[in-house]
């Protein structure tokens, strides 16, 4: 089962900051525009 929770914009920030470094991996496979529109999908 799946549980949702909704995050404080403090908590989703934290978030954001946190999971940023793991974006860069896919910098070359699938291109760095997609993983910049992924990160701006975020902010």
């Amino acid at each position: 089962m799946t549980q949702m929770l909704d995050l404080t914009p403090a908590q989703r920030q934290v978030f954001i900051d946190t999971t940023r470094p793991v974006y860069q991996p896919f910098e070359g496979p699938i291109g760095k525009d997609i993983v910049a529109e992924a990160i701006a999908a975020l902010s």
